[in-house]
């Protein structure tokens, strides 16, 4: 088999830890109790970890540095690795590695979102090498029956789309941070009748993703007037969850929109029809798809427009 123009991997251990004095104790992916010193866990790259360093870590092994190619068989379900004696079934072997460059230096994790690992790709020595491999597991995760999966693949085909809404950093922490006025589902007939945990736009991670707001803006901004975006209050429940017949209660209907498809932009994507909903000082829209069932929520302008194009995702 010719690895000539495959990526590197590097071998590593994903942890998840915590510290207690000098050393780092925890498991790691396959159930085993860990511990490091803080020498040992310098070359650690941080997955997910709370503001103590508590979290998800992929470890380097520190006596195989070396970097070897692969080549993943989404078909098959294996990874091929440069001299190995045999193929690796895919979710060992990202347990076990991290992509590398020729030398064996950690770029990111295979555990990460994979638009974070193609961001993480760009630019590096070697990254180039990743980037077609990133696009084949995201061609694979699309049609995965895991929702986990295909959530990936689909956050990962909007930010490459290239959209964009123009906002620099700057603009956005001042959009995220912005403290005025209390969030709508706090100041309207929502918090009384859908007590459930309600977050703005601005709190999600995703919203700092130009293409992600793009997306999701071209469809609202219509509906909105001069209500800015990042303060939409969002709510999600579980698939099937009956949200429509709850705002029915307490709402009245004001149209019923075709589905959103993704088209080029997410292949494959498809929400269940668009409830429009108007009640006591807010509108809402009201749609589900593979993953869950939302609602999206702002004051009623003066005078709505109504656009029955698409909510994003």
């Amino acid at each position: 088999m010719d690895f000539k123009y495959c990526p590197y991997f590097a071998f590593a251990d994903h942890v998840v830890v915590r510290r207690e004095g000098d050393t780092w104790t925890g498991i790691d992916s396959d159930g085993a109790e860990v511990r490091f010193s803080d020498e040992g866990f310098l070359h650690a790259l941080e997955l997910q970890a709370d503001e103590a360093g508590n979290g998800l870590y992929a470890v380097p092994d520190p006596l195989r540095k070396e970097a070897r190619r692969f080549l993943v068989d989404h078909k098959e379900g294996i990874v091929h690795v440069e001299n190995g004696e045999r193929p690796v079934p895919i979710n060992d072997f990202i347990k076990h590695a991290l992509r590398a460059d020729s030398e064996g230096k950690p770029i990111c994790s295979f555990m990460q979102p994979l638009h974070e690992q193609r961001q993480l790709c760009e630019g590096r020595t070697d990254g180039d090498l990743h980037l077609h491999d990133i696009s084949a597991f995201a061609e694979a995760k699309r049609t995965s029956e895991a929702v986990g999966d295909r959530i990936d693949a689909g956050l990962y085909d909007i930010v490459t789309s290239g959209l964009d809404d123009g906002l620099d950093f700057m603009e956005i922490m001042r959009k995220v941070t912005d403290a005025s006025g209390k969030p709508v589902h706090e100041t309207t007939a929502l918090r009384m009748h859908m007590p459930a945990p309600w977050h703005e736009i601005r709190e999600f991670p995703q919203y700092m993703l130009a293409p992600i707001r793009a997306l999701f803006g071209s469809y609202m901004e219509e509906r909105l007037g001069e209500f800015p975006i990042e303060r939409v209050s969002r709510l999600q429940a579980p698939v099937g969850f009956p949200l429509s017949l709850h705002f029915e209660n307490f709402s009245e209907i004001v149209s019923e929109d075709d589905p959103f498809e993704g088209g080029n932009i997410i292949p494959g994507y498809r929400t269940s029809p668009v409830i429009h909903f108007r009640g006591e000082g807010f509108d809402a829209i009201v749609f589900s798809d593979f993953a869950g069932t939302y609602a999206y929520a702002w004051p009623t302008p003066a005078a709505p427009r109504h656009n029955p194009q698409a909510p994003g995702m």
